[in-house]
Order: C-alpha cells, then sequence, then structure tokens
C-alpha cells in the first residue's frame, strides 16, 4: 500500500509497516522449520550409523571368541589323535551354535540364533626345526623330541538371508603348541588377518 491509501482508508503508519513484515516472519519460521528437519534427518541417519558399527563390533568380537575356540578345538582334537597313535588330519571345521541374550529375562540365559551359524576352520601343521627358528626368529632353542605344531583357525558367522548366507564378522588366530603325555602347551598365539 502507499501512503495516500492508507491515509483514505483510515489505517495508521505504523500497522501498515506491519502488514508489510509479516511476510518476513513466515520466511523465517519456514527456513527454522527446514534448518530443524535437516538436522533431525542428519541425526536419525548417524544414529542408524552408529548402530550398525555397534553391531559389526559385536560381530567382530564374536568371530574373535569362534576363533579362540577353533583353536583349543583343534588342541583338543590334535591331543587325542596323539594319544590315539594316529596323525592328525591337516585340516578340520568345527561349527558352534550362535547366542544372544534373552530380552528383558536376565534369569532365562542366553538363546540360540537359529538363522546364525559360526564356523571355526583350523589348519594344523607340524613344525620342524627349519619352521621353528623362522617363527620365533631363531629366539628359542628348537625342543629336541618334542611334538610341535602349529594351529591357525579362521572363524566366520553368517547368517541365513533370503537367497544366500550372509558373512557377519570374520577373524583369524594362530598358535604354536607344544604336545606331550600331559596335554598341549601353547607357546605363541597371534592374530592374522582373515582371509
Amino acid at each position: 500500500m502507499d501512503l495516500a491509501t492508507e491515509k483514505a482508508c483510515g489505517v495508521p503508519p505504523v500497522a501498515a509497516l506491519h502488514y508489510r513484515r509479516s511476510g518476513a516472519a513466515l520466511f523465517i519460521a519456514l527456513s527454522f522449520l527446514s534448518l530443524f528437519s535437516l538436522l533431525g534427518v542428519t541425526y536419525i541417519r548417524y544414529m542408524s550409523l552408529e548402530l550398525e558399527d555397534g553391531k559389526r563390533l559385536i560381530y567382530k568380537t564374536q568371530a574373535r571368541h569362534y576363533a579362540i575356540a577353533g583353536l583349543e578345538s583343534a588342541e583338543g582334537y590334535l591331543f587325542d589323535k596323539i594319544q590315539q597313535g594316529t596323525l592328525p588330519d591337516p585340516d578340520r571345521a568345527f561349527s558352534y551354535r550362535v547366542y544372544r541374550g534373552a530380552a528383558g529375562n536376565a534369569k532365562k540365559g542366553p538363546t540360540v540364533i537359529d538363522t546364525h551359524v559360526a564356523e571355526a576352520n583350523t589348519n594344523i601343521t607340524a613344525m620342524d626345526e627349519k619352521a621353528w627358528h623362522t617363527y620365533f626368529n631363531n629366539a628359542l632353542p628348537w625342543p629336541e623330541g618334542e611334538k610341535v605344531y602349529c594351529l591357525v583357525s579362521e572363524s566366520t558367522i553368517r547368517r541365513a538371508d533370503r537367497v544366500e548366507m550372509r558373512v557377519l564378522g570374520k577373524y583369524a588366530v594362530e598358535s604354536v603348541v607344544l604336545v606331550d603325555e600331559q596335554g598341549c602347551q601353547t607357546l605363541s598365539y597371534r592374530t592374522l588377518k582373515p582371509e
């Protein structure tokens, strides 16, 4: 409105100024609404990524425990074979159930996840004196007359999807064990990169 129209309509000049600025308030309100909507969507996306990262870390930790369980199962298998006087198979697979905590009921204990499977594939290799010195970089003397083996365990946790088994976590560990009549003694232990 121009000044002549304002005087003819009887609108005071201050109120006319107010009418001109009401569009700016709407624009500012819509700008803030857009800004906070964008911040909300960004926060939700960030939290979903954090949740995925947390799940990945849990599966990696579980895979580590299954790899260690594979080493321990291989040690028991190796000791049994040596007690029987037979040679162990060089490759051995061990399967384990995957568990999760019971939701809302700590007394119930862990429950089996039927759609998940954990496998630890182990490789058992007898070590000779040359392999021993290479492995330990000539730091330890060769144990004469003892049976020494290198055990490698690679674990994988898989979940059944619609068509295939999806890999959730992988881990690999290696140990050198000395086997005698008493059992297996772990001499070395290290983490490997899973293939």
